[in-house]
């Protein structure tokens, strides 16, 4: 299964994305300033992923916005054994 969620904001340079996944990593851009966080949004988000055995990526330029998506397999169940609580 492939999620895709895209905005319209400021956008990352390179550098950015590459320390995007980091523990506490905040973009330093002016416009960002005013907007609160830890910077583990994103490193918990991969992990999570991660330990789903998935893939998150992100593309992005500045003045462009990003795109982020992720991937997750998809479990086989036999029809009518799909339990929900």
């Amino acid at each position: 299964m492939r999620i895709d969620v895209r905005d319209n904001g400021i956008g990352l340079s390179p550098d950015e994305q590459a320390h995007l996944f980091d523990k506490f990593f905040r973009a330093r851009q002016p416009a960002m300033e005013s907007v609160e966080g830890t910077g583990l949004g994103l490193p918990i988000t991969r992990l999570l992923v991660d330990m789903h055995g998935g893939r998150i990526t992100v593309t992005s330029a500045p003045g462009a916005g990003s795109a982020f998506s992720f991937t997750l397999p998809v479990a086989d169940v036999p029809q009518g054994k799909l339990r929900v609580e």
